[in-house]
């Protein structure tokens, strides 16, 4: 009788074993979902979720992130894209019949063509002048230098070099503080980019002849997926430096607080309370990508609520601890 008790302590010792390691292995299956839900409603489950480890904590943040980039990039890619094909379009109409063949431009008529539809201001940053007859870059300050504002340079076509005019405003804003509401005098200044240094950027064979249709096409065929790629890539590495500067200032504020309510928690466990803080701040400042896009809505500094927003969590998650401590 003795030995079958024994024997079954020995049986239900090795079933509460293999509980605990089948609930050890459910909180480690805990799905991506969950995490945004527990994160966000559930600031208790913190605890299970930090069990994980700070790489699951740091893999959860970064996929985060690459979602919050796709926004921005998609939007970008839709706006730009779309102004390409506008511009193609206008460009159709306005361009002169020309080519560019070794390095040098030449516009069929010889006459000067100034393009300053919105359309050429919104892809270029300014207004576009083709002029061949040029000869030196007095002559362009004296013709040009009034079309420059602050916001809007003038870019000029010349057949050997594109050159351009712009206010430098670095002069007016280091005397702005000691002068207030005085009109500053422009400042123009001048940039040369020689075709033969930048052209192959934009051409495979420098010496083959291009007309007026090839830069039309070059403009309407924009690839969207390399558009895409390429807003996806600035923005996530924005995103992850701007968040991960905000994940800083969250750990150092989690451990301050644990330090001043003298709870016994480990710095990686803080840590990964950090980046589950931030999950409801990620999704709101998602929202606002998307209605800022679509609204052109600007609501100022947003950074500032997404951290208050992870305190608020830090906060909640550690005085429940300590309550636990006690």
């Amino acid at each position: 009788m003795e030995e079958n008790k024994e024997t079954k302590k020995e049986i239900s010792k090795e079933n509460e074993t293999e509980n605990e390691a089948n609930e050890t292995k459910k909180d480690k299956k805990i799905n991506f979902l969950k995490k945004i839900y527990y994160s966000v409603c559930k600031p208790s489950e913190y605890s299970n979720l930090a069990k994980e480890g700070v790489k699951a904590a740091l893999i959860y943040f970064i996929i985060m992130l690459l979602i919050i980039a796709i926004v921005p990039a998609i939007f970008l890619t839709y706006s730009q894209n779309k102004i390409a094909t506008e511009f193609a379009s206008y460009l159709q109409e306005n361009l002169p019949e020309l080519t560019f063949s070794d390095n040098k431009l030449e516009i069929s008529d010889g006459e000067v063509y100034i393009l300053n539809d919105q359309k050429v201001i919104d892809l270029f940053g300014g207004i576009v002048v083709l002029n061949t007859n040029l000869e030196n870059d007095e002559e362009i300050k004296e013709e040009y230098s009034e079309m420059v504002t602050d916001d809007i340079a003038c870019i000029i076509f010349e057949s050997d070099k594109m050159q351009v005019l712009y206010n430098d405003l670095s002069e007016n804003d280091e005397n702005q503080n000691e002068k207030e509401n005085i009109e500053f005098e422009k400042n123009i200044q001048v940039d040369n980019y020689k075709y033969e240094d930048y052209a192959s950027n934009f051409v495979q064979d420098t010496s083959k002849k291009y007309s007026k249709e090839d830069v039309i096409n070059y403009f309407g065929n924009i690839s969207v997926l390399d558009s895409f790629v390429q807003y996806y890539i600035m923005y996530f590495i924005t995103i992850v430096v701007m968040m991960a500067i905000n994940l800083i200032v969250i750990f150092v504020l989690a451990v301050i607080i644990s330090k001043i309510l003298v709870i016994p928690l480990e710095i990686k466990e803080l840590f990964a309370f950090s980046i589950y803080s931030t999950t409801l701040g990620n999704i709101l400042y998602l929202l606002y990508l998307i209605i800022s896009y679509i609204t052109s809505l600007n609501l100022g500094d947003v950074n500032i609520v997404y951290l208050l927003i992870a305190y608020a969590y830090i906060l909640i998650i550690l005085i429940k601890k300590k309550r636990l401590c006690n």
